[in-house]
């Protein structure tokens, strides 16, 4: 298989895994903690974030740093040999950017913003080292 589109089928993937261990905790984030509005409007999201406990926001910040993890651990298992560490770190690069985007978006506890910020590469990181680890163990 061709390395370039071997290595864009890993970040690819490795997106989508991030995408839906997201997508599963913030399901039971929504079992846990169920909203009041059910359809809420940017304001209403707002004025629910600033009135969330710190628990919830554990939650979701366990759920980024899984998402960055498993997501970086597929890109690199999937990713040309000289290729998996970038592949995971850019994973880790591209839940950054859309983090920052949603931080932009609604205003968040800065403890929150700085731990999710820096989970994002770190936890990418460690699961792309995972995989390289797994990978020569063999």
């Amino acid at each position: 298989m061709n390395s370039i589109f071997r290595l864009v089928l890993a970040v690819m993937s490795g997106i989508a895994i991030a995408c839906m261990v997201i997508g599963l905790i913030d399901t039971l984030n929504s079992h846990l903690y169920p909203s009041t509005i059910l359809h809420p409007s940017i304001y209403e999201q707002a004025e629910l974030i600033a009135h969330s406990p710190v628990s919830e926001f554990l939650l979701v910040l366990l759920g980024y740093i899984l998402s960055s993890f498993f997501g970086g651990y597929t890109s690199a298992r999937i990713a040309p040999q000289p290729k998996k560490l970038i592949s995971g770190l850019f994973v880790g690069f591209f839940l950054l950017l859309c983090g920052i985007f949603y931080f932009i978006l609604f205003a968040q506890p800065t403890w929150f913003v700085v731990s999710s910020c820096m989970s994002y590469l770190l936890f990418a990181f460690l699961g792309a080292k995972a995989a390289l680890w797994q990978s020569t163990d063999k």
